[in-house]
Order: structure tokens, then sequence, then C-alpha cells
């Protein structure tokens, strides 16, 4: 394996690292200028004036042009070491949604991987494909990767909105009080107990259960899921799965 190309792959990640956490500095301090942008409780009138200021609200070009550099160069270390196995600069990954359906189709996709020889990288390179997980492959992280790299820049500008969620804030006793911010449905009530090795080996009863709302910079959409993805974790997800790709190829680089 090539030193030269392990420190330029390691390089694209630190980059794309430090973009998301450009991000959450920024996105925290625009989320910062609000009156309020967490709610905890049932005041249906608080509830709602957090909603109609944060709902629809305009995200800063700014946020979305440094996303859009952390996607960049997690997509471009893809290219890079595909550029790598087959020995040809002009090289990339072909993302595909559906198998090959014509000889062209079929032709063009082994074409993308010609010089790579070793057929356990050329499984690995299939086994990644979106089409992989059928009729849900909207949902694959290479495929929304995908989408959002093919976002030019004037759509990228219109790639997240500030949106506010729900969840629940529970509240566990163990000699004193402990508050947890869970997105979704508790799952856990008042009385029960809560298990978190982090905190005690032994179960915690709950003794509050309130409604929590966040406001967070989020995806307009992230699969076909209706799933809310907030920008910065998202980046984490693609920046973490294209990581854990280059090292299942980078060994078959030397060989």
């Amino acid at each position: 394996m090539s030193s030269t190309l392990q420190a330029a792959l390691d390089q694209k990640l630190f980059r794309s690292h430090e973009h998301i956490n450009l991000f959450e500095s920024e996105c925290n301090a625009f989320l910062d200028e609000a009156p309020r942008r967490t709610l905890v409780g049932d005041d249906p009138e608080a509830e709602k004036a957090l909603r109609d200021f944060h709902n629809g609200r305009p995200v800063p070009p700014r946020l979305s042009v440094i996303a859009g550099e952390s996607i960049h160069q997690t997509r471009s270390c893809l290219d890079h070491i595909i550029c790598a196995l087959t020995k040809n600069k002009r090289s990339k990954l072909i993302v595909l949604d559906e198998r090959p359906k014509t000889q062209k189709q079929q032709d063009d996709y082994e074409r993308s991987l010609r010089g790579i020889t070793q057929s356990a990288a050329r499984e690995i390179i299939e086994k990644l494909q979106p089409y992989q997980d059928g009729a849900r492959y909207r949902n694959h992280w290479l495929h929304i990767l995908k989408g959002l790299s093919n976002t030019d820049k004037h759509r990228s500008l219109l790639m997240h909105v500030s949106v506010v969620t729900q969840g629940h804030q529970v509240t566990i006793n163990k000699g004193g009080s402990y508050t947890l911010g869970t997105d979704g449905l508790p799952d856990h009530g008042i009385g029960e107990t809560f298990i978190d090795p982090a905190i005690s080996d032994k179960p915690i009863p709950v003794v509050d259960v309130r409604p929590r709302f966040t406001a967070q910079v989020a995806f307009d959409k992230w699969g076909d899921t209706g799933r809310i993805m907030r920008v910065s974790s998202g980046l984490r997800v693609l920046h973490d799965y294209v990581s854990r790709t280059l090292q299942e190829l980078l060994p078959f680089v030397a060989q």
C-alpha cells in the first residue's frame, strides 16, 4: 500500500471532519440567535412560538457551503481509491441504484473497474452498491452521498432547512437526577427502570418524562423514509461509512 495514497486519503478525511466541526460550531451560533432553541414540557403556546420562529427559517448560505465541502472531500476519497486500484487517473466509482439491465450498462460498469484484478476487491465494491438493498436503495448511504454530490452550487443553498423536532426528556434518579434527551417516543415511563452502563450497572428508576422540542438544521431530504436527519449527524454518517470502506479497500492497492 502506498504511504502517499494513505496520507492523501487521511488528509481528505481530516478536512471533511474539520468542515463538520466548523459546521456544528457555526450552526450552533445560528440557532443560538433565537430567543429559544429548546423547549421542555407541555406548553402549547410556547411550542407554537418555537415552531413559528424556527420552521422554514432561512439558513445562512455559508452553512450549505461548509457542508458541501465536507461532502466533496468525503466523496472524492472513493474516486481516489478507485483510481489507485485501477491505476487509471480518470477512473471513478460508478454508483448503481439498479443492477445493469443492458449489455452497455454492464460494459460501462466493467470498464470502470478495469485494472482491478483482485476478485475480493471487486466483491467489496459490488457489495457497496445501493442496488444490494433492493427497493430500499434510496436509503443506502452511497445513494444519499451520490445525490448530495450531484447537487449543484445553486441548489446546495436550499439543501438545509431549519426545523423543530419532538423527542422526550427522561429524568432518572441515582442519588440525584440525570436528564437524557431522547428522540421520538420515550422507551421508559415514570416508575419504570432505566439501564445505562455508563451511569450504573443496576436498574435506575425513571422519575419524570417530558416532551422535548429542539430546533435544528436538517437535510431537506434523507432517503425516502421521511426521517429528519440533522446535517452534522448525516455528514458524520457518510464520513464514517467512507472511512470504513477505505480501510477495506486499501490493502488491495499494493497487491
